[in-house]
């Protein structure tokens, strides 16, 4: 397999592939411990990137990328093909904007291959903290705000103010 990767790399507008090792302490955390679940029986995070000019499409590059992917498919996690939040991969889906707020159900495509179970935990604390999803990108969590809190949230006597984030019942 690994001269097949070290093909990979020679091949004409190669990207870069990072192998970092995982394993030891970081196995002993429990998934929900922190929103990074990727930690039991991981042996490593691998991480591709490519570069090109600007006024380049990059297609050949973005093709490598893609088709080393693929390559890798048998040798990575599945079901989900797990991935890491701070190596963000658009491939994987991008949010939905419903209402000008972020859909917690079409985030779910890309969320819970980031953080596993814990995607839910962090749409309710992102429906806490950023309710109206000022803060958003492409891949941010999406708010997830319970009945209850929105309820709660404004009094009867606003007129013509707009709840947002109410999306999903929880």
């Amino acid at each position: 397999m690994w001269a097949e990767i070290f093909g990979w790399l020679a091949k004409p507008d190669p990207g870069i592939m990072i192998v970092d090792p995982y394993g030891g302490a970081i196995s002993a955390v429990p998934e929900a411990a922190t929103p990074f679940p990727h930690r039991g029986g991981v042996l490593y995070n691998i991480y591709y990137m490519n570069y090109w000019a600007a006024g380049n499409d990059g297609e050949p590059n973005v093709r490598w990328i893609r088709d080393l992917y693929a390559f890798m498919a048998p040798y990575v996690s599945k079901n989900p093909r797990e991935a890491y939040f701070n190596y963000r991969d658009l491939d994987l889906g991008r949010n939905v904007v419903v209402g000008n707020v972020s859909s917690y159900e079409a985030g779910k495509v890309w969320g819970e291959k980031y953080f596993k179970g814990n995607y839910k935990r962090l749409a309710l604390a992102k429906g806490k903290i950023d309710p109206d999803d000022y803060f958003r990108n492409e891949q941010s969590i999406p708010p997830l705000v319970p009945v209850s809190f929105i309820s709660n949230r404004v009094p009867d006597s606003v007129v013509g103010h707009k709840v947002y984030g109410v999306k999903e019942k929880i």
